[in-house]
């Protein structure tokens, strides 16, 4: 059955599976999947169900991934050899970022002057940036049980529980929370003329009965849900009567960015298809015939990326988009990108003004044989090698490339120091990491405490062009 798309009301990829972020066992683009090994409490997933010394090593939270290792009584759980407490998704964003638990849980920390945190207040214990109310210490989203997947975009996050539904919290100026604002607070962003409104609780998206989500992409306006069922309300992308989907297979992936001309991606059958924004060629073909949307282009329905011979570009296995551009993860290891550069380099040709409708390898220095994708919202790519190596590129003015340096852009992939991560998410501003010890490293901008620690402290700079930032991967501390 091919899988409705259903937007509930403008990134990071999602893909149904427990695999990498992105959805995929050897790793995805973004961080909207489930993914990850090892944990805090719990030691990684043991090869076998059974040890003959202990039984089950995969669900006894006396024997949890390991005889003798016993999970602590706050997450007394066991989940394929993981303790209730250890990491099971990372989602970065732009001013806060969370953690999926194998509990169910989600913790996140950040702004939250706009109740981004989902703790049911637009409060903070500390005061970051702008004056903006913030908590550097991991928390709780409460009410939220039994999730299965999380999605963080600029001010708002989304979250599918394992019964399907699909809960939002945060600003909700542009219904991305999927429900009208007159129910919400009025919330006062810093700086802002006018209060926005906002709900700092999660509430339940009202998909239609019989309708379940199997996962959830956020975006800087929008949110967008894969559901398990063919869907005419709230709408279904690719038709407008609720008809057949435009989309060749399943729709495996989903993939949004953080952009004010904001666009959507899928992967379906081993190809993408785009829809939404499309100045800079960032759907896959040339924008020149699309129609105008206010001040731009855009393609009201899904369009396949074409290769510059006019085909579909197909062999994807994984892929995750940005701001204007997109890049891919094929099934032979290589990596291509199109789209704009928008003078971050983000396309990785060595250029800061490369732009291409059509992908473009990118090629040496970026080794063979990649493994792992990860794009994020803030024109950066990241690639996991075969070796474990990570290699990254784009935009680095607060130093979310990894490697120790703040310069404003760095257009040619390069070794950035970190290694062997089992699943990463990037967001617009954070970078996360998830090593199999069950440890989570984080690195990018600190500005509103997106790093878990107070900004000032624990080695931030304070980069060119304002805040804090922490240019050098470091272990996070205070998650559960």
């Amino acid at each position: 059955m091919v899988l409705a798309v259903s937007v509930a009301a403008c990134g990071s990829v999602a893909k149904q599976g427990t695999g990498g972020s992105g959805g995929s066992s050897s790793g995805g683009a973004d961080g909207g999947g489930l993914g990850g090994s090892g944990g805090a409490g719990g030691a990684g997933g043991a090869d076998a169900a059974t040890d003959a010394a202990c039984g089950d090593t995969q669900t006894d939270p006396n024997n949890c991934g390991a005889c003798g290792n016993r999970c602590s009584a706050s997450f007394f759980t066991c989940t394929a050899g993981h303790c209730g407490n250890a990491v099971a998704q990372l989602a970065g964003g732009e001013e806060q970022a969370c953690v999926l638990l194998y509990s169910g849980a989600v913790y996140c920390w950040g702004e939250n002057n706009l109740g981004e945190l989902g703790d049911g207040s637009v409060a903070g214990t500390n005061t970051c940036e702008t004056n903006v109310a913030c908590r550097p210490a991991p928390q709780p989203v409460s009410g939220l049980a039994d999730v299965a997947q999380v999605s963080v975009a600029a001010l708002h996050s989304c979250a599918v529980k394992k019964d399907g539904s699909v809960w939002c919290w945060g600003v909700n100026s542009n219904l991305e929370l999927g429900h009208p604002s007159s129910s919400d607070m009025n919330c006062a962003a810093a700086g802002a003329a006018t209060a926005i409104p906002c709900n700092p609780l999660p509430t339940r998206v009202g998909l239609p009965g019989g309708v379940l989500g199997a996962a959830v992409v956020t975006g800087r306006r929008y949110s967008c849900a894969l559901t398990t069922t063919s869907t005419s309300t709230p709408q279904r992308v690719g038709s407008s009567s609720g008809a057949s989907s435009v989309f060749p297979a399943a729709v495996t992936a989903l993939s949004s960015d953080h952009d004010d001309y904001p666009h959507v991606c899928a992967l379906s059958g081993g190809s993408i298809w785009c829809w939404g924004a499309n100045p800079g060629g960032q759907n896959g073909h040339d924008p020149a015939a699309d129609p105008a949307c206010g001040a731009t282009v855009c393609n009201f329905t899904p369009q396949p990326v074409k290769t510059a011979q006019g085909s579909a570009f197909s062999g994807v296995h994984s892929f995750g988009i940005g701001r204007g551009y997109g890049c891919a993860l094929k099934t032979d290891g290589t990596v291509w990108c199109w789209g704009t550069d928008s003078a971050w380099g983000a396309l990785g040709q060595g250029s800061t003004s490369t732009n291409s409708p059509s992908p473009l390898q990118v090629t040496a220095p970026l080794p063979s044989g990649i493994a792992a994708l990860y794009v994020g919202g803030g024109s950066v790519v990241f690639a996991v090698d075969a070796s474990g190596a990570v290699w990254s590129w784009g935009r680095n003015n607060y130093g979310l490339l990894g490697n120790g340096t703040v310069t404003g852009a760095e257009p040619t992939p390069k070794a950035s120091g970190f290694a062997s991560p089992t699943s990463m998410s990037v967001g617009q501003g954070v970078a996360l990491a998830l090593k199999a010890d069950g440890s989570v490293w984080a690195w990018g901008d600190n500005s509103d405490a997106e790093l878990a620690h107070v900004p000032g402290t624990q080695g931030d700079q304070m980069p060119p062009s304002g805040g804090e930032c922490n240019p050098l991967p470091a272990a996070m501390q205070g998650l559960p």
